[in-house]
């Protein structure tokens, strides 16, 4: 169950040659959090499923480049890898537009590359098994959104060029 925070300890540091100020919620990345997939994860679905964990929604991809990598890691699956390979391609590929943005396709309530647990090498991220596969950083495979999990980071910037980065827990409302 999720604790709703009431206080939390901060620490700034300022990088002014690129003009950044970062800014930690120290309480958080310091806990003992760990990511509970596949055993009772709450899920950021307000329907619980904890076999989707933080799947439900699909990857927003954050620019060209994790737009690009993405593409490329897929390209790469097997069927050994993927569960929803053939499902995907019938569809054009695993990602679509959505308003301003590019998101991985959903299947059955959850992201396309969500392997389930019916899959022959068990639930879990067919980019992340793919990497793990040929001995590569599944980091980098994966969006970027979904390596950053759990940890949320909100870019403000100033009229004067300042950016402010809080570095926070990822929330159920994020």
């Amino acid at each position: 169950m999720h604790k709703e925070k009431t206080s939390g300890n901060w620490i700034s540091i300022d990088d002014n040659e690129d003009k950044t100020r970062w800014v930690f919620d120290t309480d958080f990345l310091l806990s003992n959090y760990n990511c509970i997939y596949g055993s009772d994860c709450e899920s950021i679905s307000t329907e619980f499923n904890s076999t989707l964990g933080c799947c439900t929604v699909g990857a927003h991809l954050g620019d060209k480049q994790d737009i690009a990598d993405v593409e490329k890691a897929a390209l790469r699956l097997t069927d050994d890898d993927w569960q929803l390979k053939s499902f995907a391609m019938s569809r054009k590929g695993p990602f679509k537009k959505s308003g301003d943005e590019i998101v991985t396709r959903l299947s059955d309530g959850a992201c396309i590359f969500l392997n389930r647990e019916d899959f022959h090498a068990g639930a879990g991220c067919a980019l992340h098994l793919g990497a793990l596969n040929r001995g590569e950083r599944p980091i980098d495979w994966k969006p970027d959104v979904c390596w950053q999990v759990p940890i949320q980071l909100d870019v403000h910037e100033n009229s004067y060029d300042f950016s402010t980065v809080l570095v926070r827990e990822w929330e159920r409302r994020d």
